[in-house]
């Protein structure tokens, strides 16, 4: 079982050691006494950043591959402030990959290491698909 669904497709699950991270976006101003004045804006937006994946294959690469090429999508992931899964509208980060074995014409066999990462795009979780 694949513990990354993006647009309802299960991925290659990805290696332990990614960081989940959050930003609070929030509108500031000092008042006449220099005390700080904040808004909060949304909720945080959470970050998964360097998926990475040892030893793929060009297959399961592909189909990763093929989920960053239309840019945004939903992914069901784990948020720990609910302690469940979520359905979370997601746009893609950078990725990349490093070939680790490759056929004499250059095509891959298998990939060392391939990584990108997942960003929130602050809409609210989504009850499924």
């Amino acid at each position: 079982m694949s513990v990354l669904v993006v647009n309802n497709v299960p991925l290659k699950t990805p290696d332990g050691g990614f960081t989940i991270s959050g930003s609070q976006f929030s509108d500031g101003m000092r008042n006449a006494n220099g005390e700080m004045l904040l808004t909060k804006i949304n909720r945080r937006i959470i970050k998964f950043d360097t998926l990475t994946w040892s030893g793929a294959t060009p297959e399961e690469w592909g189909a990763i591959k093929t989920q960053i090429n239309k840019l945004t999508g939903v992914a069901k992931v784990w948020i720990a402030e609910t302690n469940s899964f979520q359905y979370l509208d997601i746009y893609w980060g950078d990725d990349k990959a490093v070939p680790a074995r490759m056929n004499d014409d250059g095509s891959v066999i298998q990939y060392k290491t391939c990584q990108c990462s997942i960003i929130d795009m602050g809409l609210p979780f989504r009850s499924g698909w």
